[in-house]
């Protein structure tokens, strides 16, 4: 879930107070990718259902177990109302390891937090869950928002503390509750984007990696017009590296055709970046109420960079390449599955876009062209388009040499995997 709105902050002061906090982040070592203990999960439910105490939320999901997927719920230990809860408990539920703690919180905190959603004035109890999450993790966490819709009574809105995130009802629906829910690896993690000012170099930090034992990524230095290309390229290194291990750091590896990075530790990444970038060690120290010091792993070009001192910088062929849309991204599988179920149930936006006849700029579509028992996404230029399909021009050629740029193809709906106009 990108977080599209630029924070911006004013310039820092050249004083010395924070010297040696900088000093000590900048001698740390090169951070192990690898998380040891895994962040745990939690969530709320904002419900405008009385909060009738924990039997009654452990019955709620017992009648969605037995009803979707088999089993019942094995209550293990009655925890009170510690830690702020009205009441909390452990129980467990078929089909995974961890248990989870299941609570109750005042719901007027949340609507308090987030006065401009009206619709949460009514929101009478906020039950929670806390538990790690346990892989494959996307699937995990549409099985817990639906565990916990189920234990709230039908919720309002979902609230994930750990990202400052909230999501109304509709969005959720459609997201984890759906027969076909569109959450896809983006729905583990946050992409934050800062700047001190609206032309000002952006830093871009993803939140809740550590959830799936994984460090936070980030790019540093990145211009405006890169924003759009650059939040494409940190958000899917994230997805991707949720279900892999990490290279080494400083290690060249490919996300794709064209697309070639290297993950470098703050440590190393920050030699080049001057005190007033935002980004640098100053903002990790706690200056900032939202800049605060995390694992992570910086996106960097595959090799250093300078005649005279050779620093790390952001990956810029790679942004440049995307931007000219001749590189091809190695996207997750959950990410290909959603874009393509988003395309397909919004094409009738295309084929109005289509007729109308006094439309002059291209309309693009990603098709999944099968030849020789090997499939591969390719973007066409879009000349026709019915519901249940089109035609197009192939706007680059297939990797396997079968189809040539400009190829004109019929394609249906079904091998629809992404739209662009």
């Amino acid at each position: 879930m990108t977080d599209e709105n630029i924070s911006s902050t004013p310039p820092l002061t050249d004083g010395a107070s924070h010297a040696f906090e900088v000093e000590q982040l900048l001698a740390s070592p090169s951070p192990a990718w690898e998380i040891a203990a895994p962040e745990p999960l939690t969530l709320l439910a904002l419900s405008e259902s009385i909060d009738d105490g924990p039997l009654a939320a452990i019955a709620r999901i017992d009648a969605y177990l037995l009803a979707h997927a088999g089993g019942s719920v094995l209550p293990i230990e009655d925890l009170g109302g510690d830690g702020g809860a009205r009441w909390s408990v452990v129980i467990r539920i078929p089909q995974r390891t961890n248990a989870i703690v299941l609570f109750s919180e005042d719901p007027q905190q949340f609507v308090e937090h987030a006065p401009q959603l009206a619709s949460l004035s009514s929101a009478r109890a906020a039950i929670g869950l806390s538990t790690p999450l346990e892989s494959p993790y996307v699937a995990d966490l549409i099985r817990l928002v639906c565990i916990l819709n189920a234990a709230a009574g039908e919720m309002l809105a979902l609230v994930d503390p750990a990202l400052d995130a909230v999501r109304l009802r509709e969005d959720v629906v459609e997201q984890f509750l759906a027969a076909e829910p569109l959450a896809d690896e983006r729905a583990l993690f946050r992409t934050q984007i800062v700047a001190r000012a609206d032309d000002a170099p952006r830093w871009l930090f993803t939140e809740g990696m550590p959830r799936v034992g994984k460090p936070d990524f980030e790019m540093l230095e990145v211009v405006a017009a890169e924003e759009r290309s650059a939040i494409t390229l940190v958000e899917v290194t994230a997805s991707l590296f949720i279900a892999r291990q990490l290279p080494p750091p400083e290690t060249p590896f490919e996300i794709g055709m064209g697309v070639t990075l290297a993950l470098v530790s703050p440590r190393e990444a920050l030699q080049g970046v001057g005190a007033e970038v935002v980004g640098s060690a100053r903002d990790r120290i706690g200056e900032q109420p939202h800049f605060h010091p995390r694992p992570s792993a910086v996106i960097c070009a595959p090799s250093k960079r300078g005649a005279y001192r050779q620093v790390w910088t952001r990956p810029v062929e790679a942004i440049a390449a995307l931007q000219r849309g001749e590189a091809m991204l190695a996207m997750p599988e959950g990410i290909v599955r959603s874009t393509a179920l988003r395309a397909r149930r919004s094409w009738s936006d295309l084929v109005q876009l289509k007729s109308d006849k006094q439309r002059t700029d291209p309309i693009l579509a990603q098709v999944n062209i099968v030849c020789d028992g090997t499939s591969e996404h390719a973007w066409v230029e879009v000349v026709d388009a019915s519901a249940s399909g089109g035609t197009g021009l192939l706007l680059h050629a297939l990797r396997d040499g079968t189809m040539h740029k400009g190829a004109h193809i019929t394609f249906t709906l079904d091998q629809v995997s992404d739209w662009s106009a």
